[in-house]
């Protein structure tokens, strides 16, 4: 860019400030309402993914953001201010189904929430009151290292200090075997928060890798599978990621 404005013979001025906030903005506000309705063209035939994430503003206030997925392309929707609101599943149901509506439920598929408890009670209740969609988790969200290393440490009744835990041979023993149990689970987690490109085709494949690598470095693999297989049926495994498998390894 520096180049480019160095190349430019002297004496041209830029755009003022008005030129910028009126002709220049609508130009622009033309190119993205063409652009998205591109893509709302594809809503019927593809049809969408809702996401939905949790953010703090700059000044500390809690908003959930709404992105439609269809196609491989996302764009942003809207925002909700959730200041001085508690984020109950009531509440969080009360958006979904608001979104939905707008967006059109003929036209969505499958709905994406971070992990959160309330976010899971409203994504049950969403699929009990609309049975043709599809709820989970979001990946990245699911895989909660912290979680899987608390859930197995609780099996182990180590209850020492810290101090001697620190000079306890066995405790490194442990921390080399959470090591070697957490490496391939953090390659999951790297992989599934990718944003140039959708995962979800692959992360069943992803999973079973990080398991048997697990099983063959860690002397109580079991303990572990326990808790990934926990994690893994009862939010983020859906008929609907496992038949977009298939249908990609039979093509």
């Amino acid at each position: 860019m520096i180049n480019t404005i160095a190349s430019v013979r002297p004496g041209v001025q830029g755009p003022s400030g008005r030129q910028i906030g009126g002709i220049f903005l609508q130009e622009e506000v033309e190119d993205i309402t063409t652009y998205l309705n591109t893509l709302k063209q594809k809503w019927p035939k593809y049809g969408c993914t809702i996401m939905c994430d949790g953010w703090s503003t700059r000044n500390k206030h809690p908003i959930i953001n709404f992105m439609i997925y269809c196609d491989r392309n996302m764009i942003f929707h809207s925002s909700v201010d959730c200041t001085n609101k508690r984020k109950t599943s009531d509440f969080i149901l009360s958006l979904l189904n608001k979104f939905i509506d707008d967006v059109g439920e003929e036209n969505v598929v499958h709905v994406v929430t971070y992990s959160e408890s309330a976010n899971k009670a409203a994504g049950q209740k969403l699929m009990i009151e609309r049975p043709h969609l599809f709820w989970s988790p979001c990946a990245a969200h699911s895989q909660d290292l912290k979680r899987l290393c608390t859930s197995v440490s609780k099996r182990r009744k180590d209850a020492e200090k810290i101090a001697s835990l620190i000079l306890d041979s066995r405790f490194w023993k442990t921390a080399r075997e959470i090591c070697a149990a957490m490496e391939p689970l953090v390659k999951v987690l790297k992989l599934v928060d990718e944003d140039n490109k959708p995962t979800l085709s692959i992360i069943y494949e992803a999973m079973d890798r990080a398991k048997m690598s697990i099983k063959e470095s860690v002397k109580d693999w079991q303990l572990y599978w326990d808790v990934i297989d926990d994690r893994w049926y009862n939010q983020l495994h859906q008929h609907l990621h496992a038949a977009g498998k298939t249908r990609l390894y039979f093509m």
